[in-house]
């Protein structure tokens, strides 16, 4: 019996182990559109800065983890002069729209920020700034926390060798949220499922019957004698 009970505790604890490393290791699938406002080029006296998006994309995210997504290359142009410089001061708006590929569910985010600064031909004293770097919106099951990898950023001088390249890292989590769309869209996710059990409380259950078992076998054990 004793034999019995010690491999009843192994198996439910391989079991268990088996379990939290299938949760680790789920991948999320979601597909991804980044859109620019007011305009592509940022207009400023003789220069411009110019919002080169990443095209379309799909990715897959491991559920618990971050997930890196290439957002847009900036560039500028400028004749201007030391003595006469480009000025900056424009709002922009950086959005996001995602679907959740298990679902089908879409939403929108929308990353506000401001570009200003001075501009020549041979320097570049701008700077770019997000507002709202990060943002979390709800489809179907998920939750997708966003965050802009450079909130404050510097941008190169005309004709650089460099670029200035943004990104964002997205976080998939399961939500406790489904009785409707959240963020900004995504509407109709589907009701509440049933969750499966964690495999710490299939090992807790498991080690309670083995506890029930070893003191029905101790009380057998005390009749016979």
């Amino acid at each position: 019996m004793k034999h019995i009970l010690t491999r009843l505790i192994f198996m439910l604890a391989v079991v268990a182990a088996l379990g939290e490393s299938t949760a680790r290791a789920e991948l999320v699938d979601f597909s991804y559109a980044w859109s620019v406002q007011p305009s592509a080029v940022l207009p400023g006296g003789t220069g411009s800065v110019q919002v080169s998006l990443t095209p379309n994309a799909s990715s897959s995210g491991t559920l618990g983890l971050s997930t890196p997504i290439p957002m847009a290359t900036l560039t500028t142009t400028s004749t201007a002069s030391a003595g006469s410089p480009d000025s900056f001061n424009n709002p922009f708006s950086l959005k996001l729209s995602l679907t959740d590929t298990a679902s089908g569910n879409t939403g929108t985010l929308s990353f506000g920020g401001t570009i200003s600064g001075t501009l020549t031909f041979d320097s570049s004293l701008l700077t770019g700034k997000f507002d709202n770097p990060m943002q979390v919106l709800h489809l179907g099951t998920h939750d997708y926390a966003v965050t802009i990898d450079t909130p404050n950023f510097g941008l190169q001088k005309p004709n650089s060798d460099g670029n200035t390249l943004i990104g964002a890292f997205v976080l998939v989590t399961n939500t406790s949220n489904t009785g409707g769309g959240g963020g900004n869209g995504g509407g109709g996710n589907p009701g509440p499922t049933p969750d499966a059990p964690e495999p710490s409380s299939l090992v807790l259950g498991g080690m309670a019957l083995a506890g029930l078992a070893a003191r029905r076998w101790s009380r057998l054990k005390k009749q016979a004698v």
